[in-house]
């Protein structure tokens, strides 16, 4: 064979397992060189797949994102709307604490109306109160503990609100010696909005300011001739650490 021919096969050769022949007579390895360069490209196209799908991702996100805020804004609108009804089927509801267990007998509705006169006089009703129903809520509670709560609903809404007028006024109520509270009954969200005021109620009542519970869950404070309406017990407790504390310790 022509030494030419020798030198392209053996040129060949070389170059297929990766080598070449140099002109110092060594040899120059390219190969590996081909082989990361080949796996340089295919990284990259990699990355670059790996980017356009997290892009995509991203823009599913957002999507997702905007779907929950909506989602959450109308769940928020809807529970609120299903506590206004509630509380509006409440209306003409009350709800009286200390009755003792079994005084209302058989019949709740009769012994309510006559309790209703005896504590207010029959003076305060042109009638004795008309009651559409009336029942104690929860488990019946074992010997000598507290008795359950007795909601009773009124035929008309202004007997409702003539008997906790009535309330108010008289202060404490006795019925057969034992101490008996009349309140409106309203949702459970209404009574836990408005006990996060009972740390500020009880500062008011220290310093012997006047308040009242709006609802549905609002304070009222008459303080130095000026009405005061707060929405939230946070900004009703900086009223009275920045306004009632330093006019009453001046006083």
């Amino acid at each position: 064979m022509p030494v030419k021919a020798k030198l392209s096969l053996m040129l060949q050769n070389a170059f297929f397992h990766g080598f070449v022949l140099c002109d110092n007579g060594g040899y120059k390895v390219i190969g590996q060189i081909t082989w990361f360069a080949t796996e340089d490209k295919n990284k990259v196209q990699k990355i670059g797949d790996v980017e356009t799908a997290l892009t995509d991702c991203d823009a599913r996100l957002i999507t997702v994102e905007k779907l929950c805020n909506a989602l959450q804004t109308e769940n928020r609108d809807l529970k609120l709307k299903l506590d206004d009804l509630e509380n509006r089927s409440r209306r003409q509801n009350v709800r009286i604490i200390g009755i003792p267990e079994g005084s209302e007998g058989h019949n709740p509705v009769t012994f309510v109306s006559s309790m209703l006169t005896e504590l207010f006089g029959e003076d305060a009703f042109e009638r004795p109160p008309e009651i559409d129903r009336a029942h104690r809520v929860g488990q019946k509670p074992q010997r000598n503990s507290f008795p359950r709560h007795m909601v009773v609903r009124l035929h008309k809404y202004q007997t409702k609100e003539l008997i906790l007028k009535l309330s108010r006024e008289r202060g404490q109520l006795e019925f057969n010696g034992t101490v008996v509270r009349i309140f409106p009954d309203m949702s459970a969200e209404v009574m836990r909005r408005r006990a996060e005021y009972k740390d500020v109620k009880t500062s008011l009542r220290n310093a012997g300011i006047t308040y009242g519970m709006l609802y549905p869950a609002r304070l009222r404070v008459d303080f130095q001739g000026q009405r005061h309406m707060f929405l939230t017990p946070q900004t009703a407790a900086e009223f009275i650490r920045s306004v009632v504390k330093p006019a009453t310790s001046q006083a």
